[in-house]
């Protein structure tokens, strides 16, 4: 055997054998073999001396990959033999360990590291890991706790894609029961839109990855663009090739800082207010009188059944309900016919103890709210019970 390939075999046991110890030696990015997920995708680290080195070599299959903020560990979503369940692992750079975050029924995807220790990814716990027909889950965030379960944090009727976690820690997903892009805190509160799809495809958006200040996403109609965090509600821009579509640098990046929580688990409801359920929707002067609005709950899960309900608005438009958390709904605003005059197209949500307000129905992208206080907060938020 000759002295180089002695050598080599030497830099192969060191990067996977676990337990080994191991520095890289030009290992600067980690990209995916095409294949399916759970059967033949593998990912390989690679670097620019020409190593090619297996990540995982002891599972079936290993698939979307991400590199922790300071590039010492990566997370995977991953396969070990046929029939065995797909789970999320960690494996560090350093010893060649790889650590079991979980391992569930049905399919994962995208795992992604986050603010203050927290990792997310997509679960679809109805799918057949055997029949992989499409790509998408639920969003679930595992808390930086020792032996911590699963939480799922998006609530409405469809599944995501996704996520990117932004500079500011935000998370960026899109979900089948909306179009464009959204974006919501760690947590699953605040959730809102982060680019409108301007007529570029029906379908859902896939976002990718986040590079010099800007996201990289899909369109649904197959072409990747580039939308700048500073005009996201407007600009999008087709992009050019990159390197983050098809592999993950490994190379240090700032860490976001972890916000505190709003969620009160104690809490089984949240709260929401508008400031004008007209604004934008209704432009005639004077506008109608009689007014009301009315909230649709899906059925979800395994929870309580589809359920309806109308409520006054203030005088001024306004109104402060009192809702059931984590479980979708929307609003329609009526006249007093009961005809239609506005209409949310997809769902929302609030976590426990949630508190958040809206403008109106349909505003503009970025309009600030007029400067008053609403008929609705001179007395407690209406109750809204399925």
């Amino acid at each position: 055997m000759g002295t180089w390939t002695l050598i080599g075999l030497i830099i192969g046991f060191v990067l996977i054998h676990p337990g080994a110890r191991s520095d890289p030696p030009g290992a600067t990015w980690i990209e995916e073999v095409p294949g399916t997920p759970g059967k033949d995708a593998r990912l390989v680290l690679r670097g620019s001396t020409g190593m090619s080195r297996l990540l995982a070599r002891e599972f079936l299959s290993s698939w979307d990959v991400d590199v922790s903020f300071d590039a010492t560990r990566a997370l995977f979503a991953g396969r070990r033999t046929t029939g065995a369940r797909e789970g999320i692992y960690q494996v560090s750079f350093d010893s060649g360990s790889i650590a079991t975050l979980v391992e569930l029924d049905g399919l994962l995807e995208s795992p992604r590291y986050g603010p203050g220790g927290w990792i997310f990814f997509l679960w679809n716990r109805e799918a057949d890991p055997d029949v992989r027909a499409l790509r998408g889950g639920v969003l679930h965030a595992i808390p930086p706790r020792i032996g911590a379960d699963p939480e799922r944090i998006s609530f409405h009727p469809g599944f995501d894609r996704g996520p990117v976690v932004t500079p500011s820690g935000r998370l960026i997903f899109s979900s089948s029961d909306s179009s464009g892009l959204l974006s919501m805190r760690r947590d699953g509160t605040d959730i809102s839109a982060w680019h409108e799809d301007h007529g570029l495809g029906k379908g859902q958006w896939d976002p990718l990855a986040w590079e010099s200040s800007s996201l990289l996403a899909r369109s649904p109609a197959g072409s990747v663009f580039r939308i700048p965090e500073s005009r996201h509600y407007t600009e999008c821009l087709p992009a050019m090739d990159s390197d983050s579509l098809t592999r993950r640098k490994v190379e240090p990046r700032p860490m976001p800082k972890p916000d505190p929580s709003l969620v009160n688990a104690r809490a089984k409801t949240g709260e929401i207010f508008c400031f004008d359920a007209l604004e934008g929707t209704v432009e005639d002067d004077p506008r109608p009188v009689d007014l009301r609005g009315r909230i649709h709950m899906p059925a979800f899960e395994e929870g309580p059944p589809a359920f309806s309900a109308e409520f006054p608005l203030a005088g001024d438009g306004s109104f402060s309900l009192r809702v059931p958390a984590d479980r979708p709904f929307r609003f329609e605003v009526l006249d007093g016919s009961g005809a239609i005059l506005g209409s949310m197209k997809s769902h929302i949500w609030l976590r426990p103890g949630e508190q958040r307000g809206c403008i109106g129905c349909h505003e503009p992208r970025g309009r600030a709210p007029v400067n008053r206080i609403i008929e609705a907060l001179d007395h407690p938020p209406g109750e809204v019970e399925s």
